[in-house]
């Protein structure tokens, strides 16, 4: 028992006698130097009034219950963003560049490879030439079927990243 004096308060030396009695039964080692136990007695004395009460020691563990399971949460959020990020983005992208590069082929009569190239520069933002834009894309309506193919795919890489990735990121709100 900590509150040697009965008052139903610890002081200082109510928790340094406490701890080298109690400490090891919790965890704590019993020969804790002097300024670790004034830092701990500091955390506890909410008030500073020299004396640490029920509520005050209760308020710090509910803040330490809470912390660490922020902490847990927060640890579990980032373990899905990676996931999210390293696994799924790139999944549904070659998917995507996939489908619509099939598509822009049959409609263009473009070899698949380069049309699949092509819709996956587009999802990535890569602004290097993957294919020779030169044979390809030679009429009007050849440049609005690509443009019209990378945006709709485009378009539902984002929706489905922001359905999918919305979630994930909700815990913290």
């Amino acid at each position: 028992e900590f509150d040697t004096s009965g008052d139903g308060m610890i002081d200082a030396d109510e928790l340094s006698v406490g701890l080298e009695a109690s400490g090891p039964l919790l965890g704590i080692p019993a020969d804790l130097p002097p300024a670790t136990v004034a830092a701990m007695f500091s955390r506890l004395d909410i008030d500073g009034d020299g004396r640490i009460t029920f509520e005050e020691a209760a308020t710090r563990m509910r803040d330490i219950a809470e912390t660490d399971r922020l902490r847990v949460q927060v640890r579990d959020v980032a373990a899905k963003l990676a996931l999210f990020a390293l696994l799924v983005v790139p999944l549904l992208a070659l998917a995507l560049a996939a489908l619509f590069g099939g598509l822009l082929c049959v409609a263009e009569g473009w070899g698949y490879r380069e049309c699949f190239y092509l819709v996956l520069a587009g999802l990535t933002g890569t602004s290097i030439d993957v294919v020779p834009h030169a044979e390809h894309a030679r009429g009007g309506v050849a440049k609005l079927v690509a443009c019209a193919v990378g945006l709709v795919s485009l378009a539902i890489f984002a929706a489905v990243i922001g359905v999918i990735g919305g979630p994930l990121i909700e815990p913290l709100a």
